[in-house]
């Protein structure tokens, strides 16, 4: 029994390569064109002044004109703010519920204007203090 020897060229390699790497490049720049959702994340772990409410409501802004953000997350840890300050800010927060939901994580603090900010969302989930 005799085996005979397959001899490979570079011309078969080359046009193996070539059905294998082409479909892949394509998918890869395929899946790259296909926009994905997320969800924005909105920190205030401050007081809420003119500067903090200025930072907030552009991020809001952001979230409510950008279609890729699904959803949004507000993450607050704040003694709250000026009246005035806190106001804008659940105004724009108040439009963009109208368009996308809303979720507040209070983290250990959401006193004053940040419990009204609070409220002004889909849900809030807030972490057990020892305070009860």
């Amino acid at each position: 029994m005799k085996l005979d020897k397959v001899e490979i060229t570079w011309e078969q390699v080359r046009h193996m390569l070539l059905w294998i790497a082409l479909p892949l490049i394509v998918g890869i720049l395929i899946s790259a064109a296909i926009p994905r959702s997320v969800i924005g994340v909105i920190y205030l772990d401050d007081a809420i002044y003119s500067t903090t409410a200025r930072d907030l409501i552009t991020q809001i802004i952001f979230a409510r004109e950008h279609t890729n953000i699904r959803a949004v997350v507000l993450a607050i840890d704040s003694p709250g703010g000026t009246v005035v300050d806190t106001e804008a800010v659940y105004l724009e927060l108040a439009r963009l519920r109208r368009i996308k939901p809303v979720v507040t994580s209070v983290g250990s603090m959401a006193a004053s204007g940040a419990y009204y900010l609070s409220v002004g969302s889909d849900f809030i989930y807030a972490k057990p203090t020892p305070a009860g």
